[in-house]
């Protein structure tokens, strides 16, 4: 019986409790408003961040992180000539990205610990970016709605070909945007150029025939020769070389703009990136100019792409780059954060609810328990009960038995006296008769 009323016992003081634990929620409400304000507070916190490997040094840490770098376009210049005719040509090639030495970065990633983060970054062997995904979820919602369940559950390159059978004289990479690297490329060509003429001319003889040379001297030796003569003794330079960042080519003449920018751009809120904008080049040899269009990044601002988190809501960022590092394609997945916010009330509510109705079907699960239990004990009770009574009952059996007498085999006198008297008259008879022989 004592088993009986300790159950008994514990199934108040667990009723006892629940009252309690809705008082422990009102409590907690302060804890709520906390996470919240927290979760706020760190939606503009970067995912990613990317930060040079100096400042690291000069802030005393070790440099960590992915290594990536911008890149940094260059073009190939080839100076050729078609020796029979005295032509020469300026091959501009397409541009094609290196890793630029002087952008060099280190992404690395911030941590929140409410948040669910999944960064993918992969860069190419040139240690240019090709992808960047970043997936990040903010969980304040869900561990406020875990404490509102619990406290109501528990209570609380360039290609070189033969062009029409003309040689190569010369071919050097430059930097298009870099000024001085395009006057020097122009400098040296004009003087490869010049010591190719003067080769095949007699500046100080003339073209005309000599005497003795044969009467049938060719007229197309003597222009040939008098063609490279004239570029030979040229005072002005033969070949010019021009790029501009430039925005439209009005009346033949390049509008160009001005790529100056403000401040360097602070990435600590993503990812570097340099973005190409419009180059036009304009190469001339011997008055003959042609032009074209290229896309180079070496030159223009330091942009931040932005891979910060948003609050209550799972963002999805995706970034692809081609193989020149220029990004190719940007998909943000991000919900609204008003509409998310506005529906926690409602849904803490209807956490508190859930851990409430979870708590009465736990109570009552155990009080059911608990009676089938203390039926359970006083059945077995009630068995020992008619135990004992059986084996009183048998013990007072025995007692019982071992009281009553004996009882007596022998006949009674009259029993023996009627038994005797036909033996007798049996045995006078037969002693009577005689046998006869």
């Amino acid at each position: 019986m004592n088993g009986v009323k300790n159950i008994s016992r514990a199934v108040a003081k667990r009723r006892d409790r629940l009252p309690l634990a809705i008082a422990g929620l009102a409590r907690t409400a302060t804890l709520w408003a906390a996470l919240a304000a927290v979760a706020i507070g760190s939606a503009g916190c970067a995912a990613v961040s990317s930060v040079t490997p100096l400042s690291q040094v000069q802030s005393g840490y070790a440099p960590n992180g992915v290594w990536y770098t911008l890149p940094r376009s260059i073009v190939d210049l080839r100076l050729t000539v078609i020796p029979g005719a005295a032509k020469f040509g300026l091959e501009v090639g397409n541009p094609r990205s290196i890793a630029d030495p002087t952008h060099r970065y280190l992404l690395q990633y911030r941590p929140l610990p409410h948040y669910n983060d999944t960064i993918d970054i992969d860069v190419s062997p040139r240690g240019m970016l090709k992808k960047v995904t970043s997936r990040t979820k903010d969980e304040t919602k869900q561990i406020i709605l875990n404490i509102a369940k619990a406290f109501g559950a528990i209570g609380g390159g360039f290609e070189a070909g033969a062009a029409g059978g003309a040689s190569t004289l010369h071919t050097l990479t430059i930097d298009p945007t870099d000024e001085d690297e395009v006057r020097n490329a122009v400098t040296l060509l004009n003087r490869t150029l010049k010591k190719f003429a003067e080769s095949r001319s007699n500046p100080t003889g003339g073209c005309d025939p000599k005497q003795g040379q044969p009467r049938y001297f060719d007229p197309a030796t003597r222009e040939l020769c008098l063609a490279y003569q004239r570029l030979a003794t040229r005072k002005r330079p033969v070949l010019d070389l021009k790029f501009i960042a430039a925005n439209s080519i009005e009346g033949g003449e390049i509008h160009a703009v001005s790529l100056v920018g403000g401040p360097p751009a602070d990435c600590s809120g993503g990812i570097c990136y340099r973005p190409p904008v419009p180059y036009f080049y304009k190469a001339a040899i011997d008055g003959v100019a042609t032009t074209g269009l290229m896309m180079l990044p070496n030159r223009s601002p330091v942009v931040v792409i932005d891979v910060r988190r948003g609050f209550f809501i799972e963002k999805i960022q995706n970034m692809q780059f081609d193989d020149d590092g220029f990004l190719q394609q940007f998909d943000v997945d991000k919900p609204s954060e008003i509409e998310a916010l506005s529906l926690l009330p409602v849904e803490i509510i209807g956490a508190i609810s859930e851990g409430l109705q979870l708590r009465i079907k736990v109570t009552q699960a155990q009080i059911t328990a608990e009676k089938t239990e203390r039926m359970l004990v006083e059945q077995q009770a009630a068995i020992e009960r008619q135990r004992a009574q059986y084996d009183e009952a048998e013990r007072l059996a025995r007692a019982n038995q071992g009281a009553v007498a004996t009882p007596n085999t022998t006949p009674s006198p009259s029993l023996q006296a009627a038994t005797a008297a036909p033996a007798a008259a049996a045995g006078s008879v037969l002693a009577g008769e005689q046998p006869t022989f």
